[in-house]
């Protein structure tokens, strides 16, 4: 997420999956991705829904949504 640039959809998304998966374990941690999400992409669509919660949003997005169909149909 270092790399990727500031204001991307994708950016957002790989954020918010990443602070999703740890939020149970490191609110703490957590947190550092909410943060960074509100900084660096706040103005995305889930930027936007992240802002508004202060909290991680449930929307897939580019890099997720293929993510979920890929395990999906590797689950059946």
């Amino acid at each position: 997420a270092g790399l990727m640039p500031d204001g991307s959809e994708e950016l957002a998304d790989v954020l918010n999956s990443g602070g999703s998966w740890i939020k149970d374990r490191d609110e703490k941690g957590a947190d550092k991705f909410v943060r960074a999400i509100e900084h660096r992409c706040g103005k995305t669509g889930i930027g936007r829904a992240v802002v508004k919660k202060h909290w991680f949003a449930d929307l897939a997005g580019p890099w997720s949504g293929p993510l979920a169909k890929e395990r999906e149909a590797a689950n059946r």
